[in-house]
């Protein structure tokens, strides 16, 4: 409840010169989600394919 007042007393209070109110453009928001997404899966792959190749008995004795 503490947070909900602040933020609501922050909202009201006047912008800075010079600083606009930030805009989200949507096709930059896909790109960024698109981008990030193609990022995890190609850093997820290297690992999920060695440990794919790997048999259950080695990856066992490594640790």
């Amino acid at each position: 409840a503490i947070s909900i007042a602040f933020v609501t007393i922050v909202a009201q209070l006047p912008a800075p010169e010079g600083f606009d109110t930030p805009r989200i453009v949507p096709t930059s928001a896909v790109g960024a989600i698109l981008c990030l997404a193609t990022a995890g899966i190609l850093a997820g792959l290297y690992p999920a394919r060695q440990a794919a190749v790997m048999a259950p008995v080695e990856a066992l004795r490594q640790e």
